[in-house]
């Protein structure tokens, strides 16, 4: 028989672990927010959600309004985007994300993501230039945890003002965590995590989604994320995470598809949208 207080410890390490993971897991969704690739999800009917995208793009990108301006990611207040999640990792469920331009500024912009069946993830994106930075600030909110996250440095952009066949960027994120995990095991958790993020530009290609047939630029980052974990005054060893995202964005709709490959996997599609 194992000892009574040999299985609280065992107990509280298996917490912690979890606690662990489960940070890591919902740190790397945000930093995938603009992938709309969630790590984690549960089926889930999407009745009710936007109005299903057209056959085929055929309108113009829409003019430049009080926000950032980036025809591959419009930002009109209000306008929602559906995506499909799926990925190939035993254990992780399919799941549906609907996104939300929730509030802009001629400073950037706030999206809220909201992944079935409990994942609610809000984004601050800056602009300069048309070009859109992510992750400025963030809440997460989940069953079990939740986390505030402030970049302590943002350097470079995510999603540039134009995409051309040959063109190059990156940004550079050093980003400070501070979680509360509200489980039967609660426990205080501080991370901090440093990013990379090195683009190119593939030129475009015609793609069918769910959503409708598109005319995108297809843009592939490999991201190069090294993170350090914090728990209860306890710091583990340095976890270092390679991840190679393929997107494709359309003008005037923004992110159609996604794909994921290296240390995690996964695909999405848009499946409806609705810019005002």
């Amino acid at each position: 028989m194992i000892p009574m207080e040999k299985q609280d410890k065992g107990n509280h390490m298996m917490s912690t672990y979890r606690t662990f993971w489960l940070l890591t897991s919902f740190l790397l969704v945000l930093i995938l927010a603009a992938c709309n690739l969630p790590s984690s999800g549960t089926p889930a009917s999407t009745g009710g959600g936007p109005t299903l995208a057209p056959t085929q793009q055929t309108a113009a990108p829409k003019p430049a309004r009080a926000g950032c301006g980036n025809p591959y990611f419009p930002d009109a207040p209000g306008s929602t985007w559906t995506y499909a999640n799926s990925s190939s990792l035993h254990g992780v469920a399919p799941s549906t994300t609907v996104r939300t331009l929730a509030s802009q500024s001629p400073a950037g912009v706030y999206v809220r993501d909201d992944t079935t069946p409990d994942i609610q993830v809000t984004v601050h994106w800056s602009c300069k230039d048309g070009n859109m930075t992510m992750l400025q600030e963030a809440t997460i909110s989940a069953t079990g945890l939740n986390a505030s996250l402030k970049s302590e440095s943002a350097d470079g952009f995510l999603i540039p003002a134009e995409i051309t066949a040959g063109k190059t960027w990156s940004e550079k994120l050093s980003i400070q965590t501070t979680a509360a995990a509200t489980d039967s095991n609660p426990a205080t958790v501080e991370q901090k995590n440093d990013t990379q993020i090195d683009c190119a530009a593939n030129g475009k290609e015609s793609i069918q989604v769910t959503g409708g047939k598109f005319d995108a630029f297809k843009v592939t980052c490999k991201y190069t994320i090294n993170t350090v974990t914090t728990i209860n005054g306890e710091t583990g060893k340095p976890v270092s995470v390679t991840i190679d995202v393929t997107d494709w964005y359309a003008a005037g709709v923004g992110l159609v598809k996604g794909v994921k490959s290296g240390d995690i996997e996964g695909v999405q599609e848009l499946t409806g949208y609705k810019i005002p």
